[in-house]
């Protein structure tokens, strides 16, 4: 209609205002997931939790639609999860890939000094190992370390 003022977009563009994609922002994926996933409760009379594993997952995801992924993809898996409870299992393939290879790397969010991250990094490796295969000559096996070296990194982790 040839309203539109001229100097407008210059006025508003004195402050600009960025947001950044959620992959920059992880703090606020949980609580997105769980905004949507009360309102798709509320709307479909269900009850939907998030299984904390599958969470973890859902946290590693890059969201490259961002909110509006978000939102689909909650609504999705509440709608085709049997139950109450959202597991690992009811993501789907492109999440569990993607989440699986992040969570296979170390990532780097903060400085603490070197020994502590060094033992952050055992622990979780010895534990999970361990937890996962049950033997510490199959864990010594795939850690490419001795299996005395796994019973003493055990013992030190309290895993054991």
């Amino acid at each position: 209609n040839g309203r539109f003022r001229e100097d407008l977009y210059y006025r508003l563009n004195v402050i600009p205002i960025t947001i950044p994609p959620l992959r920059e922002r992880v703090e606020d994926i949980a609580p997105l997931i769980m905004h949507f996933l009360n309102q798709f409760n509320s709307k479909y009379n269900t009850e939907k939790i998030v299984a904390e594993e599958a969470m973890e997952h859902l946290l590693q995801y890059d969201w490259p639609g961002n909110v509006r992924e978000v939102a689909n993809m909650v609504e999705r898996i509440a709608a085709l999860t049997p139950g109450n409870q959202i597991e690992v299992g009811n993501l789907p393939a492109k999440i569990m890939e993607q989440s699986s290879n992040k969570m296979a790397t170390v990532t780097v969010r903060g400085l603490i000094p070197l020994k502590e991250a060094v033992e952050a990094v055992e622990s979780q490796l010895f534990t999970a190992a361990y937890r996962e295969l049950k033997n510490t000559y199959k864990v010594a096996e795939i850690l490419g370390v001795n299996q005395s070296t796994v019973v003493r990194k055990l013992q030190k982790y309290c895993a054991k």
